[in-house]
């Protein structure tokens, strides 16, 4: 303890007699500060310089430079121990938007979506330069449509952090079609040892205001105990009701769905 209270005090001492920061980082003379700057384990302290808005730390080959407006600059070789930031000392960044493609959904079958419609789930169209998950037709009736996806949390989600899915959708109509309650509904389950629990949605089936109006669906997952790397199943159940008798159709349509986090990293 002595010894690396020793070597703290030279280093200051030996900063304090040059008046100008080492690594090339000069500061106006007369104007310098030395403060202590714990920053994870650095073995060395800092000149400040309230003047020029500059920071510096480091020791004889190395160390950061921080100016006001213009953000830190490393200089020299820096070890892996020698600014090392540990994750849990970062800001987080609450529910940061992760995107799920279209090509990586999947029909109830667990193979990707077919390009043509099929009974029970949404089909993939290809339009121009678009590309837009679809449920079934729907023809003076109801029908019911199911597409799947996967997450794993990563590494950087904060354990039990706030998690939310988001689905962009839209009724599509054609013709006098008369939406008649149509809903979109979300299920999440966690995933472990090949077995799932409960469903985490926290939030109720979503319904339409408008045709022809894209929507921002949000569904709430009960994230206690959730932590990096664990697995949640999700499952979208479109319920699209057309109550016109033949002068037109509902489609729902699902641009990529995302999933909101909360993040350090």
């Amino acid at each position: 303890m002595r010894k690396a209270v020793f070597g703290s005090l030279l280093t200051l001492a030996l900063v304090a007699a040059l008046a100008t920061a080492q690594s090339g980082a000069t500061l106006p003379s007369g104007s310098n500060t030395l403060k202590a700057l714990h920053f994870r384990g650095y073995p060395a302290l800092g000149i400040y310089s309230p003047s020029a808005g500059v920071m510096f730390f480091g020791d004889a080959t190395s160390g950061m430079t921080c100016t006001n407006g213009s953000g830190c600059t490393l200089t020299g070789t820096v070890t892996s121990g020698a600014l090392a930031v540990d994750r849990a000392d970062l800001v987080e960044d609450v529910l940061q938007s992760y995107g799920i493609p279209i090509s990586e959904l999947l029909q109830t079958t667990g193979i990707p979506l077919p390009s043509t419609e099929t009974a029970g789930n949404f089909d993939v169209t290809l339009g121009t330069n678009t590309l837009v998950a679809n449920g079934e037709v729907t023809d003076n009736e109801t029908e019911v449509s199911l597409v799947y996806f996967q997450i794993v949390l990563p590494p950087e989600y904060v354990s039990a952090g706030d998690v939310t899915i988001r689905l962009p959708v839209a009724l599509i109509a054609t013709g006098a079609a008369v939406d008649n309650g149509s809903t979109i509904d979300v299920s999440v389950y966690e995933q472990a040892s090949g077995a799932v629990g409960t469903d985490l949605v926290t939030t109720t089936a979503a319904s339409f205001v408008a045709l022809d109006t894209w929507y921002n669906k949000d569904f709430v997952v009960t994230a206690a105990g959730l932590v990096a790397g664990d697995i949640l199943n999700v499952k979208v159940t479109a319920s699209v009701i057309d109550s016109e008798a033949g002068a037109g159709t509902i489609v729902l349509n699902l641009d990529p769905p995302r999933v909101l986090m909360d993040i350090k990293g």
